[in-house]
């Protein structure tokens, strides 16, 4: 890749905020540096990539490692996002490493998953093929049906799961009275005053515990799939271990 900058870099509006933002990235690191939340994001970093050097099955397992790479690289732009100071914008990317493991869970649990194409496989990489193929997975994997099947599988963690989805939606991740409100000001002249990046800011913290609790749920679901793995692998007993409580 190219390192030297163009010349007009930070002279204009579009690089002028990328700068700044990669700059309240890493003073989001410094500032930050003694929260308990900013140990357990590095660790939950470790503990995906931990997860990705575990042996799958070459045939029922295919696209697991997909779903797990997904997660974890939605977990790294959740960060990227909220240590940028980019709080509301955080929301749907951590909402996304949530979806991706509540769709590997959904999919690995098909009862039909010894099959050469497993029918809720078969579904999910139908999409947009056609109408109809579309309208069947939007119905199949709706979110309260994914939802469902990981509170049949461990109610607990359904229930966490779920509340830190919903918040997600009210926050950022759909375009909610909340998200607007943190990042602009209704009540000024001329249609408010719109922030684009919030560092050090309450909001940007509360976005930066919601990723690292996010990938946390995320790495617990991926375990119900791979528990014995998981345990060979000692990554509960160091999920347990993490205070991300700030």
């Amino acid at each position: 890749m190219i390192t030297k900058l163009p010349e007009d870099w930070g002279k204009e509006p579009l690089s002028e905020f990328i700068e700044a933002a990669h700059r309240n990235c890493i003073a989001s690191f410094v500032n930050y540096r003694e929260l308990r939340v900013m140990k357990a994001l590095k660790e939950v970093d470790a503990l995906f990539r931990c997860v990705l050097g575990i042996r799958y099955k070459e045939v029922k397992e295919i696209l697991l490692p997909g779903f797990v790479g997904r997660s974890h690289s939605a977990y790294l732009g959740s960060i990227q996002l909220s240590t940028a100071g980019q709080a509301a914008e955080a929301y749907p990317v951590i909402r996304l490493c949530l979806e991706n493991a509540l769709y590997a869970l959904f999919i690995q649990d098909d009862p039909a998953i010894d099959k050469e194409i497993p029918e809720r496989l078969q579904i999910w990489a139908d999409r947009g093929t056609n109408d109809e193929a579309t309208k069947k997975c939007r119905h199949t994997f709706g979110y309260g049906n994914i939802r469902d099947h990981l509170v049949g599988r461990d109610s607990a963690l359904g229930e966490e799961t779920n509340a830190l989805y919903e918040r997600t939606v009210v926050y950022g991740a759909h375009p909610n009275f909340y998200a607007h409100a943190t990042t602009s000001d209704p009540l000024k002249s001329e249609g408010g005053e719109v922030q684009y990046l919030l560092p050090d800011t309450d909001a940007a913290k509360l976005a930066i515990q919601t990723a690292v609790h996010a990938g946390m749920c995320s790495l617990r679901i991926f375990g119900l799939i791979l528990r014995d793995r998981f345990e060979e692998a000692g990554i509960p007993g160091r999920l347990r271990k993490i205070d991300w409580r700030s």
